[in-house]
């Protein structure tokens, strides 16, 4: 469960909360899963492949309230780590052993993306959600959503996530291949217009004799 800008879409805005110190959640988990996560932004860490943004684990029977029932949920910023393995979500280096790999005010500023995961383990996901929150705040919070421009949106997705990568060397070998041909196919056809009129210029500077300037010496 996603919400946020994606690739070439109109850039999505949430309040600046790099003034904040935890996330606050009020949801409910209908099933026993236990591999739920949540993640915000689309920071990369340095050598990742195809993981991205800041992600932490939801715990169940530690952060998440009892089986059917809504309940508050609050997960501090130093929680969430961009290290992480992007086939299993499960942290690999933790914010509190490297702090290169906390969340940024950048990107605490300017999210542009949080996602619910429910992935690294087998089970039925059934998780609702009721609301987000940003709290420890202090006086110069604002709820005012702010966002990226649409190009540095799209920049970010495009480092953020291979595939888009990919496509986007994709779309640009395709245009230069369309070009190459239209400038060739512009190139015969100039050519062959240009032979034609040489061909032209050429039949109308040949002399027909006429009769009178015909020299009948051979006539009997």
């Amino acid at each position: 469960m996603e919400t946020g800008s994606g690739f070439l879409a109109k850039p999505s805005k949430f309040p600046d909360i790099s003034s904040c110190t935890a996330f606050q959640f009020e949801l409910k988990t209908n099933t026993e899963f236990k591999g739920y996560r949540f993640s915000f932004g689309k920071a990369k860490a340095k050598g990742g492949r195809f993981a991205y943004g800041y992600k932490t684990p939801l715990i169940f029977g530690e952060d998440l309230p009892p089986v059917g029932e809504y309940g508050l949920v609050e997960i501090p910023f130093d929680r969430f780590s961009d290290k992480w393995d992007d086939a299993t979500g499960n942290i690999e280096v933790e914010c509190k052993e490297d702090p290169t790999y906390c969340p940024t005010s950048k990107w605490l500023s300017k999210m542009e993306t949080m996602s619910f995961w429910g992935e690294g383990v087998e089970g039925m996901v059934d998780l609702e959600v009721k609301s987000i929150k940003a709290v420890g705040c202090n006086m110069e919070a604002s709820e005012i959503s702010v966002g990226q421009s649409m190009i540095i949106s799209n920049s970010h997705t495009i480092q953020s996530n291979p595939f888009y990568m990919a496509a986007l060397i994709l779309l640009a070998a395709s245009g230069c291949i369309v070009c190459g041909c239209c400038f060739l196919l512009l190139r015969c056809l100039r050519s062959s217009n240009t032979d034609r009129k040489n061909k032209k210029i050429h039949y109308d500077s040949i002399d027909c004799a006429t009769d009178d300037e015909l020299d009948y010496e051979d006539l009997p």
